[in-house]
């Protein structure tokens, strides 16, 4: 029976690499050190780990604040009301109407109307006179900025009472002045009355009308007043020109056959224009020196 406590006999047949006895010599010099740099290291990844959590919790506490300031801040009301007003458009503002005679049985009836708003227009007026009680048919108008117009009714019934009603209003703000900007070169020159009797006044208007605006209108609404020494209203009319062109000049004749029986100082010529319309102005087609966007689609 072999003996378990006889020595095992080894052999080493192949010598040890160099590099391997360098290295656990540099190790047994440095393990001191080694050591130190594990710990070092061990202590940087634990001061990584709290800092980041740190910053996770800090991060949550400053989501749950803000989460709070926003739902206290929700029942107030944070408009700023003041902004609201000062950006609004001002109201427009309306004289007394004025009652015309239009001969038998039939009145002319005339309110003034201002807009003094510099960017803000009535891009679509609806209103009606009440006359005795009873509304009449319903107008419509455009009220650009800084402009004054009259509102005119035309052979309403007789009645001593008479006022303006004002069935809707829609406001439109000005960005694009491109348009807008011509409103007041539809230019008046040489407005005249002329009488036909001179008891009983009636005769006829004449002015020219000059377009100095680059474009062409299919229609211009004219109203045209005659005014008294006082410059009170004393008599209306309105007619529609067709097709009036850029840089033309036409000479218009308006009758007034109602009797006036005041004298004539002054003619008024109010053109209207629905500058707010693509559809107003005629397709042309821009020559050599005209202004950008005088070419219009089809």
């Amino acid at each position: 029976m072999a003996n378990k406590n006889q020595p095992i006999q080894t052999t080493i047949t192949e010598e040890v690499p160099e590099w391997k006895i360098s290295l656990a010599y540099w190790y047994a010099e440095n393990r001191a050190l080694i050591k130190k740099a594990a710990v070092f290291a061990l202590f940087f990844v634990d001061l990584t780990v709290v800092i980041l959590w740190g910053m996770i919790f800090v991060n949550y506490r400053a989501g749950l604040l803000n989460d709070e300031v926003y739902l206290f801040e929700l029942p107030r009301n944070l408009v700023n009301n003041s902004a609201l007003i000062n950006n609004a458009p001002r109201n427009l503002t309306f004289d007394d109407p004025i009652i015309l005679s239009a001969g038998a049985e039939k009145n002319n009836l005339l309110v003034l109307i201002s807009n003094d708003n510099s960017d803000w227009a009535v891009e679509e007026l609806n209103y009606t006179f009440n006359v005795n009680g009873q509304d009449l048919e319903t107008m419509k108008a455009v009220i650009p900025p800084q402009t004054e117009r009259y509102l005119a009714y035309f052979n309403a019934p007789i009645g001593n009472n008479a006022n303006l009603k004002i069935i809707s209003l829609k406001w439109k703000r000005i960005r694009d002045y491109t348009l807008i900007s011509y409103k007041d070169n539809l230019k008046v020159s040489q407005a005249q009355f002329t009488p036909a009797n001179a008891d009983v006044i009636s005769g006829v208007a004449k002015f020219n009308l000059n377009n100095y605006t680059p474009y062409n209108f299919w229609e211009v609404g004219l109203t045209v007043l005659l005014f008294d020494q006082e410059d009170n209203p004393i008599a209306v009319n309105y007619l529609t020109i067709n097709k009036f062109k850029s840089r033309e000049e036409r000479q218009i004749e308006v009758s007034y056959s109602e009797p006036i029986y005041r004298t004539v100082a002054r003619v008024g010529v109010y053109p209207e224009v629905n500058w707010f319309d693509a559809r107003a102005i005629m397709p042309t087609e821009g020559g050599v020196g005209d202004p950008a966007g005088l070419e219009m689609g089809r």
